[in-house]
């Protein structure tokens, strides 16, 4: 399914159904960030606030969807938007605070990957993320 807002249309074949919500998720690359000093970036309880990097381990609150826009394998140089469990989006504001507080993605969740050896995301790959707005973090 392509990029951007759908309709979904239920159709229940008798009237003894009671849909109170529906959840979609969305089945893009899951990926944990660990940072240099061996703890996990973690957006808790699913984002809403800010961006930690203090995890001891990778659960679910430090697994985050790389939505790629790109299409096909991740690569050096495509742009994602990454979302929390809860389907926030991450940004870097001003002064480079990371948050996961934004429910529609814009030009301030967009993230270029940048890996630091060979040409495709791997387990275990050492990357950067770069932001159009702010410097590679």
């Amino acid at each position: 399914m392509a990029h951007g807002q759908h309709d979904l249309r239920l159709r229940f074949l008798d009237g003894l159904v009671d849909l109170d919500w529906v959840f979609i998720r969305k089945l893009d690359r899951e990926i944990n960030l660990q940072v240099s000093t061996g703890t996990f970036v973690s957006a808790q309880l699913g984002g809403g606030g800010p961006v930690h990097t203090d995890a001891p381990n990778a659960q679910i609150w430090e697994t985050f969807n790389a939505d790629d826009l790109n299409g096909g394998t991740l690569l050096d140089g495509d742009v994602v938007d990454l979302q929390t469990y809860d389907g926030l989006y991450v940004t870097v504001g001003a002064g480079q605070t990371v948050s996961a507080d934004q429910r529609v993605p814009s030009t301030a969740t967009l993230f270029k990957i940048v890996v630091q050896a060979g040409d495709t995301l791997g387990n275990g790959a050492k990357i950067a993320l770069q932001t159009s707005t702010n410097p590679t973090i």
